[in-house]
């Protein structure tokens, strides 16, 4: 069974899909556990809270909600994370994003579209 990259920004600790060699959208959480290995998907879930709001290369298989045999191939900085936000949704991105290694005083880059 061959296994799939998967662009997406993890939003709420759920990956959500930007762009996808299978053709996949929405919202996904991702699991080490093989389809069709008999465990249930949560026993090798990947915690994605470290990667709150940062973009993220995976391959794996979608299954369901599931992202099955989910290996995180990258992990992009907030300047790559706007910029693949802005080439794969409609229009640049907007809200706040919190730089790390700041200072969090309650502000951050505030985007808009143009």
């Amino acid at each position: 069974m061959n296994n799939y990259g998967y662009l997406g920004v993890v939003r709420g600790a759920v990956f959500q899909i930007l762009a996808a060699e299978d053709g996949a959208r929405g919202a996904f959480r991702l699991t080490t556990v093989t389809v069709g290995a008999g465990s249930p998907p949560e026993h090798g879930e990947i915690p994605l809270e470290a990667d709150e709001d940062r973009a993220l290369l995976v391959r794996g298989i979608v299954r369901g909600t599931w992202i099955y045999a989910a290996t995180i191939v990258e992990r992009a900085g907030p300047i790559l994370t706007m910029t693949a936000e802005a080439l794969f949704s409609a229009g640049p991105p907007s809200g706040t994003y919190k730089f790390p290694g700041g200072l969090d005083r309650g502000h951050g880059l505030r985007v808009t579209g143009a």
